[in-house]
């Protein structure tokens, strides 16, 4: 098995190289790895409807667009290249709790994609500083839920990283990381960023309210007490600097500190803009210049 390298197109995303580059074949690892920043979403999450209520065309023609690929059997074009590298060390996370018997991963391999290689090597970073075990073994790997009830007619989905039953082993390494964490049932979502936060990003985040949530409607005898949001610093990527363990961040958020009906009105108001393909202009172009895909390459034409 092999695959060829993914390169920038004119827009900055990736695409696999044409033939006759001259860049040659890659590994059955470097091509796994390259189709993990290609996976998509599915189209029915709650980013989706993030998205949704801020420009209903735009999360239409996404999910349209990740339904012909996933029709054709294709791949999604990657996006952006800095998001390559969390893509291939999240999928590296899965990959060690959740094996792929037709692959056998070298993670000393000299891989020719830079972000491959980079994320990688931060993820070899983080082996280092934990151990594969820090969390204990999983429950669950990569949990596809959905909810077709809670905001009816809507259907909302969750991919949940990995579930664990931390023990007090697991809760006493987590307090060497400044974390205060009880034992039992808890979410774990593997993050990377390009600097240092306060947290409030994941804390205030859709997510640390609808996994919990949707986790323990499926599971009412093993509810979930909380999110772990593991963060890991992009800033490692500089070449001359080793990944240290000041590279690496922890929040946790417990569940129950809110309704998940405060979601209401932003799933609601993203349906209707999907159903009645309403575009909102102030999202053809965003604050720092960037353009809205469809709107390039011609799919939507609503006017500036």
């Amino acid at each position: 098995m092999s695959g060829r390298l993914l390169v920038p197109d004119d827009n900055g995303v990736l695409v696999p190289s044409d033939e006759g580059m001259g860049i040659g074949e890659v590994s059955a690892n470097e091509h796994l790895l390259s189709l993990a920043a290609n996976s998509g979403g599915s189209g029915a999450g709650m980013s989706h409807w993030a998205q949704a209520s801020r420009c209903g065309r735009r999360a239409r023609l996404s999910a349209e667009r990740y339904q012909r690929f996933a029709d054709e059997g294709r791949e999604l074009p990657a996006s952006k290249n800095h998001f390559i590298i969390g893509s291939v060390m999240h999928k590296l996370h899965e990959l060690a709790r959740k094996p792929d018997p037709s692959v056998v991963l070298d993670y000393n391999e000299q891989f020719k994609n830079p972000n491959v290689a980079e994320g990688t090597r931060l993820y070899k970073g983080w082996l280092r500083h934990h151990g594969l075990h820090f969390y204990g073994e999983p429950t669950a790997v990569e949990q596809h839920l959905s909810d077709e009830n809670t905001f009816a007619p809507a259907t909302v989905t969750a991919a949940i990283d990995m579930v664990v039953e931390l023990d007090v082993a697991a809760c006493s390494r987590l307090r060497s990381w400044g974390l205060e964490v009880p034992p039992g049932v808890t979410l774990v979502d593997w993050k990377s960023a390009d600097s240092p936060s306060d947290g409030t990003n994941y804390k205030e985040g859709l997510q640390s309210l609808w996994y919990p949530y949707i986790w323990n409607l499926h599971n009412p005898d093993r509810p979930a007490q909380g999110i772990i949001f593991d963060v890991t610093m992009k800033r490692s990527r500089r070449k001359e600097r080793a990944v240290l363990r000041d590279d690496f961040q922890k929040f946790f958020v417990p569940f129950g500190l809110e309704s998940v009906e405060s979601l209401r009105g932003m799933v609601m108001q993203g349906y209707r803009n999907v159903e009645d393909n309403i575009p909102n202009r102030s999202e053809c172009t965003s604050f720092f210049g960037g353009t809205c895909p469809f709107k390039t390459n011609g799919e939507c034409d609503a006017h500036m």
